[in-house]
C-alpha cells in the first residue's frame, strides 16, 4: 500500500511539475527541477522505483518522457546562451579585423570563414602568449635533455643540429588543450624515428591550445604561418649546405 501511494503521490507532483514548466520562467523552472529531484533517496528515481516493484503504464512513461525532453531542451537552451555571451565578450575584446606581423605577415578574421559551417571568427592571440616553437629529434639525437630547440630567427640553431636536408622531415603538431611534451606526443616521436630515418619536428604552441576551441581554432592560423617561417629558412639552409645535402624532403 505504502508503495502504491509513493507512486501515485509521485505521479501527481511529476504532472504538476510538468504544467507548471508552462507557465514559470527559467529561472523558477531550475529552482523546481533541483527541488524535485532532492527529494528522491540517494539511489534516485530507478532506485526508488525498482524497491517498490512497481511498472509503470504507457501513459505513465509518455508523461516522464516528455519531461525529460523539456528538462533536455531547457538545458541545451541554457548552455547555448553560455556560450554566445562568453563569445560575444570574447569577440567585444577583439574590434579589429586584421593583425600583421612583420616576418609573417596579415591574418583577417574574415578570410577564414563560413557562414554556415564555421560563423564564429575571432583572430589569434598574441604570439608571446601562444609560444610557438619547435625542437628537433633525429635517429642520432633521438630523445635529447633538455630538448633541442631550432628556430627561425635563428639559422645557427639550425643547422648546428643533425638536421640532414635530404632526410624526409616530419612535423608533428599537437591537438586541443595538450603540449607538444605530453608523453603521447614524445611517444609518437620516437615511433617516427623507430620507422624511419627522418628529420622529425614537433610544433609546440601549448600557449594556444589550452583555451576556448573557437579560440584555439583562430590560434592555429598563426601557428601554420610561424611553420611556413620555420621551413622557408631550413630550404635556404639547405640550399647553402655541401653538394650532397642540397634538396629538402618533406
Amino acid at each position: 500500500m505504502m508503495c502504491k501511494f509513493l507512486s501515485r503521490f509521485y505521479f501527481q507532483n511529476l504532472l504538476l511539475l510538468t504544467l507548471s514548466k508552462e507557465i514559470y520562467s527559467l529561472q523558477h523552472l531550475r529552482h523546481s527541477r533541483i527541488l524535485r529531484r532532492s527529494s528522491f533517496p540517494p539511489g534516485g528515481v530507478n532506485n526508488f522505483f525498482i524497491s517498490c516493484n512497481i511498472l509503470l503504464t504507457g501513459e505513465e512513461k509518455q508523461v516522464e518522457q516528455i519531461t525529460y525532453q523539456r528538462e533536455k531542451d531547457v538545458v541545451d537552451q541554457e548552455q547555448v546562451l553560455d556560450l554566445n555571451q562568453t563569445l560575444t565578450a570574447t569577440l567585444a575584446l577583439q574590434p579589429e579585423n586584421t593583425v600583421c606581423y612583420d616576418d609573417l605577415g596579415c591574418i583577417t578574421r574574415f578570410s577564414f570563414s563560413d557562414p554556415l559551417l564555421w560563423p564564429i571568427n575571432l583572430l589569434p592571440e598574441a604570439r608571446e602568449k601562444i609560444d610557438t616553437h619547435f625542437t628537433i629529434y633525429t635517429r642520432e639525437v633521438p630523445n635529447p635533455q633538455p630538448p633541442i630547440r631550432i628556430s627561425a630567427d635563428d639559422p645557427n640553431t639550425i643547422s648546428a643540429t643533425t638536421f640532414k636536408a635530404t632526410r624526409l622531415t616530419k612535423f608533428v603538431v599537437h591537438g586541443w588543450l595538450s603540449t607538444g611534451y605530453d608523453d603521447i606526443t614524445q611517444e609518437f616521436l620516437q615511433s617516427l624515428l623507430n620507422k624511419g630515418d627522418f628529420n622529425v619536428i614537433c610544433v609546440h604552441w601549448g600557449g594556444g591550445s589550452s583555451t576556448s576551441y573557437f579560440q584555439a581554432h583562430a590560434n592555429t592560423r598563426l601557428v601554420g604561418l610561424e611553420i611556413a617561417l620555420l621551413v622557408n629558412t631550413m630550404v635556404v639552409i639547405s640550399k647553402q649546405l655541401n653538394s650532397e645535402d642540397k634538396k629538402f624532403i618533406f
